[in-house]
């Protein structure tokens, strides 16, 4: 694991950012699975503009060039309700081994409204509050949403939401933070037992400074599983793989022609 570390940490010089490892532990999200988090920031960012917060904006180019090539999905927040019950296991975890089998409702958006009343202490008895909007036979999530592309633009949209969220969000109070600082470490509740989590910081990591909100979690990788997450930080008494270096000197070589 410690060269494997080595290697991770030569790889990647700017620094590593897991989406998942800001959800879990500076967040606190509920669930981390991809469509999750892009719904919830989508929603978030929805608020935001509506209360006149600070929030991000979109702007698409058209690629009037290539448009043959180009494919157009609705994957945003849906007010659409399937009208049925929360699947809790796919609410969770993003799966369910049951599939399209499973009586109960796979909508993501169904879930962020089931997970944040619960986080507000109200009762649901199992069931989702409905949402004001038509009704549809199937699940308001089935949009093909999960293609490479896609899949890059939503992580990304997610990390710019995080970072403005992160910002603008109020500072603990003086002593509080005070304590906290004094060690120079942060620390945070696991979302599963709410243990103590400490993600230290790396100033030395050169991070764009719209992102600098985020730099408690970089090089921080969330482990399935585990309630901490895996530090990259290469031990002074560690060297990288030869198997690496050769990689490095060869992907180096090349784009030098």
């Amino acid at each position: 694991m410690s060269i494997f570390v080595a290697d991770l940490q030569d790889m990647f010089k700017s620094g590593i950012l897991d989406t998942k490892c800001v959800a879990e532990f500076l967040i606190r999200e509920t669930a981390t699975y991809l469509e999750y988090l892009f719904r919830k920031s989508s929603k978030r960012m929805r608020d935001a503009v509506s209360s006149g917060k600070p929030h991000i904006n979109l702007s698409f180019s058209e690629h009037r060039a290539i448009n043959q090539w180009v494919n157009y999905v609705e994957c945003f927040a849906s007010d659409v309700s399937s009208g049925r019950d929360l699947c809790e296991t796919y609410a969770n975890h993003g799966y369910c081994k049951e599939g399209k089998k499973c009586p109960k409702s796979h909508n993501v958006d169904e879930a962020i409204i089931s997970h944040d009343h619960k986080s507000k202490k109200h009762k649901t008895e199992g069931k989702v509050p409905p949402i004001k909007s038509k009704h549809s036979n199937g699940d308001a999530v089935d949009t093909g949403c999960h293609r490479a592309g896609v899949d890059a633009f939503m992580t990304g949209f997610i990390v710019a939401n995080y970072a403005v969220y992160l910002k603008a969000r109020p500072k603990k109070a003086k002593g509080e933070e005070e304590e906290k600082t004094s060690s120079k470490k942060s620390h945070y509740q696991s979302r599963d037992n709410h243990m103590s989590v400490t993600l230290e910081e790396n100033r030395d990591i050169p991070l764009p400074l719209v992102l600098d909100p985020c730099r408690r979690a970089v090089n921080c990788l969330t482990l399935s599983g585990k309630n901490i997450p895996l530090k990259v930080m290469k031990s002074a008494f560690v060297k990288p793989s030869a198997a690496h270096m050769r990689q490095q000197h060869e992907i180096i070589k090349k784009s030098a022609k």
